[in-house]
């Protein structure tokens, strides 16, 4: 079986309505996205958790015995007077949000150096390690949100905070206390008595840099802590743990028959080698340094000694390929004008290195190594496909093995663009030899192609509104249409075998 983040979910409704009390706060009017109403049902009226997912309501979670209903009403009423209060039963919750509102308890119910918050009704797990600033203070550090959606996914998005003196405009955003002893992170109430620890708000200080988690490390156990696949083994665990009985998540998997394989079609890449060597290939240092220098050598002796490649210099012409060394985007962010991306040539396939972050080992000067480095082939199957695109032909996979009798059609949609902000759509069609045809069009009021009425149709719902959960389409008869779907849900390694 194939493990996957969506989640069986069951709860022992008894022992909840033994044990808790759920109260619903609406609002007449508004909603709580800027509100202070969450944040204070759990710092002001003491309850072990919120959860609000959008709109006027929200779900407050007590302890049976805690309960002080008056003095819950009084401080939301000090907020806002729209509000009403009524205690619900738990089957009145959605699955998804009954299970999220359990778990964002999980601080308030013992997760000792866990490091979750409960913030504005949302769920976030933080990490030492994951801060920038070398003082005690950090500048930025970031969170993984986890949040349970719809259709029953753990959803780890990354969340940055950022020091609040140090970003423009924070005096008007929600603001966060940071406890740098504890690492307790709290929103900033009004008449709050702390005037001494640093505040943070939302988002990054540099917006050209994002923070990021990797999906799976495994290199060492701390490794594997620290990425996305190894928080969420820990937040399984602790609900484990700390939510017992009254929440049990398993994990759901797919049926081991729906694996696609392992199996490599072209494990020395010779065909797209072969490719490669009947097109000239050029090599442009646009760096001119020590680096970028040291980095051509070891491409040239690479290429040649492993694919018979030999790297040329001058200008390529309409149809020839060309290796470009740069340095990377963040580089030119102050002097667009120098920015060499914006000036590669267009008449020819392109395929930059960056000679911050394109790293050869250069064992091949002994002899060492079997084949070329994996950044190497990587970028060889790129610049493969860039020339096929350039050409319009497929070269590099031999497609018309696989018997198509009719065109295959892949169409995206792209941004709304023009004055009317009309939706456009960009379509490859791929004919049996393997031929390539691109072409673009945007949304009519009345359509005079029924092929094309059919491929709008599939991106948008059935109140014609645009359905952006849809990326793209496939097919070979227009009456046949298949839609490639976003989805929360994604498959898992088997975390208990590495």
């Amino acid at each position: 079986m194939i493990p996957t983040n969506q989640l069986q979910i069951t709860f022992d409704r008894a022992a909840i309505e033994k044990k808790f009390v759920i109260l619903e706060v609406k609002r007449d009017s508004g909603n709580y996205q800027h509100s202070l109403i969450p944040d204070l049902a759990l710092q002001a009226a003491r309850a072990l958790a919120v959860v609000y997912e959008y709109g006027a309501l929200c779900y407050i979670l007590y302890a049976r015995q805690n309960l002080d209903y008056k003095n819950l009403k009084k401080v939301l009423e000090s907020e806002s007077e729209d509000i009403s209060l009524r205690e619900i039963p738990s089957t009145e919750l959605k699955d998804h949000l009954l299970a999220q509102l359990l778990c964002n308890a999980m601080p308030a119910l013992g997760a000792d150096g866990r490091m979750y918050h409960n913030l504005t009704g949302k769920l976030y797990y933080q990490q030492a390690a994951w801060r920038q600033g070398r003082g005690e203070v950090p500048r930025s550090f970031w969170t993984l949100r986890i949040q349970l959606t719809w259709d029953r996914c753990v959803k780890l998005s990354v969340v940055t905070f950022c020091q609040a003196e140090r970003k423009r405009g924070a005096q008007a955003e929600a603001q966060y206390l940071f406890d740098t002893k504890s690492g307790f992170l709290r929103r900033l109430v009004q008449g709050d008595p702390d005037r001494t620890s640093p505040r943070f708000v939302i988002g990054s200080l540099d917006h050209a840099h994002k923070h990021t988690v990797p999906f799976l490390e495994f290199g060492s156990w701390e490794d594997f802590q620290r990425c996305r696949v190894g928080v969420l083994h820990r937040f399984l665990q602790d609900v484990k743990e700390l939510l017992a009985p009254y929440l049990t998540l398993h994990i759901l998997c797919l049926p081991e028959d729906l694996r696609l394989g392992d199996k490599e079609l072209d494990p020395r890449l010779e065909n797209i080698k072969a490719r490669l060597r009947e097109v000239p290939l050029y090599l442009e240092d646009t760096v001119g340094n020590a680096a970028s220098s040291v980095l051509a050598d070891l491409l040239r002796r690479e290429l040649e000694q492993y694919s018979g490649i030999t790297l040329r210099d001058g200008t390529p012409k309409p149809g020839e390929a060309v290796f470009r060394i740069v340095h990377n985007k963040e580089t030119y962010a102050d002097c667009p004008e120098r920015d060499p991306y914006r000036k590669a040539p267009r008449h020819c396939a392109v395929q930059h290195l960056t000679v911050e972050d394109f790293q050869l080992s250069g064992l091949d000067r002994t002899g060492a190594k079997p084949k070329e480095d994996a950044p190497l082939r990587k970028v060889l199957q790129e610049m493969a496909v860039k020339l096929d695109v350039l050409h319009g032909q497929i070269t590099c996979y031999d497609w018309e093995t696989l018997g198509y009798e009719a065109a295959v059609n892949f169409v995206i949609p792209d941004d709304a663009s023009g004055k009317d902000k009309l939706l456009s759509y960009r379509r490859l069609r791929v004919f049996p030899d393997g031929r390539l045809q691109f072409s673009r069009w945007q949304d009519q009021m009345l359509w005079e192609d029924a092929e094309q009425e059919k491929i709008a149709a599939a991106f948008h719902n059935k109140f014609g509104s645009r359905d952006f959960d849809v990326d793209g389409i496939v097919y070979e008869n227009p009456d046949d249409i298949h839609i490639i779907r976003q989805t929360e849900r994604f498959t898992l390694p088997q975390a208990d075998h590495l």
